[in-house]
């Protein structure tokens, strides 16, 4: 065989050279792996859900273009833990800003719900944001970063 699977006719018998079918979705690997996390009151899952917040200008996610430093929960001893998220933007004159960072707690509390309590979200600008080395190698490629 070429490396190809042959396509099972309709009503025909399996093939003896498929012992195992594979059926294909339209899911990805990256997505399957997301819906797996998401939901998950952790740091993954809380990431994934910052997925959701697209930067309007550059129109990607604030995930992969690194702009999320770091994502924790705190007075985890407390019954409904908050959510401290410290980013940045892509320049401290970015004019997305506040829409950026009001959208960060939308999507947690619209995925947690009440099992989350306060979402903070701080800003900072050490270190600054550099794409080439803190966006992911997809958003580098669609920005031209090589």
């Amino acid at each position: 065989m070429n490396g190809e699977t042959p396509l099972k006719e309709a009503g025909a018998p399996p093939s003896p050279e498929l012992k195992a079918e594979t059926t294909l979705t339209e899911t990805t690997a990256t997505e399957t792996a997301a819906a797996g996390i998401a939901g998950e009151l952790s740091e993954a899952g809380l990431r994934a859900t910052l997925e959701k917040v697209i930067d309007p200008e550059l129109h990607m996610n604030i995930i992969e273009l690194g702009l999320v430093y770091k994502v924790e929960l705190s007075n985890q001893d407390k019954p409904v833990p908050d959510v401290e998220v410290e980013m940045t933007l892509t320049s401290p004159g970015c004019p997305y800003g506040p829409a950026i960072m009001g959208q960060v707690p939308t999507f947690i509390k619209q995925d947690y719900g009440d099992r989350v309590g306060e979402v903070n979200v701080s800003l900072t600008f050490t270190p600054p944001w550099d794409p080439a080395t803190m966006a992911s190698e997809d958003v580098q490629f669609e920005l031209g970063i090589f």
